[in-house]
């Protein structure tokens, strides 16, 4: 996806104030009642994308999509033509540090990150709330996650997991995949990690919506709730 492209300084995937926030992403909701949305969060004043429900495993957002199928195929398939879906279905990232600026709701959510040594062997880190121990598989480390309370910026640095769990060198990111419940402002890529302040402005937390926007996105989230209530009084 981004094999071609010159990397350095900011990869974005999701920015919540944009006009297509999950233009990147792959949606699943699940068959129970799972929501993945747009609202506005008080605390911030700001436009994020929210994955709510009471079972995380079936909503989720994913990029880019399907890259999670790989793991299947590359079973079934030759080497070669593992390397040509690769060009594809994989993010092909190699900056070293994945940033997420999400909210914690007070409910399990789960990251996933998929990425492949400089040998290309592929291997997933799972970060997870409920994960109590880090647990080391051949082809998948189980981790967890510790959040505080409201928004946290959780930043990873691929290059040490890598190093740490299966003494590789870590190559790039295949694929990022999110499970509820949680909100999100902002998920990318960083060549070095820096100080808030040294961020341009659109990657920091409190940059509010103009006051226009504010109205605008609470008209569209009244509007949605007025629906979701004629919905079930059907």
């Amino acid at each position: 996806m981004f094999a071609q492209t010159c990397q350095s300084g900011f990869v974005s995937l999701l920015y919540s104030i944009g006009p297509r926030p999950l233009q990147l992403w792959e949606k699943h909701a699940g068959a129970t009642p799972g929501k993945i949305r747009r609202v506005l969060d008080d605390e911030v004043q700001s436009a994020v994308v929210e994955l709510l429900a009471d079972n995380l495993v079936p909503t989720w957002i994913r990029c880019p999509a399907a890259a999670a199928d790989e793991e299947e195929e590359e079973e079934q398939q030759q080497q070669q033509q593992q390397q040509a879906q690769l060009s594809t279905t994989s993010l092909h990232i190699r900056l070293r540090h994945l940033v997420l600026v999400l909210k914690n709701l007070g409910q399990h959510l789960s990251l996933e990150v998929q990425t492949a040594d400089d040998r290309g062997t592929r291997r997933r880190f799972r970060f997870s709330t409920f994960q109590s121990e880090t647990v080391v598989h051949a082809q998948i480390a189980l981790l967890p996650l510790q959040l505080d309370e409201g928004w946290n910026q959780l930043q990873l640095d691929l290059v040490d997991l890598a190093r740490r769990c299966y003494s590789a060198r870590y190559a790039h990111t295949i694929s990022v995949q999110l499970h509820a419940s949680c909100r999100v402002r902002r998920v990318y890529f960083a060549e070095h990690m820096v100080s808030e302040a040294a961020l341009p402005a659109e990657f920091r937390l409190y940059k509010r919506l103009s006051a226009l926007q504010t109205r605008r996105l609470q008209e569209q989230s009244c509007g949605r709730a007025h629906q979701e209530h004629q919905t079930e009084e059907q």
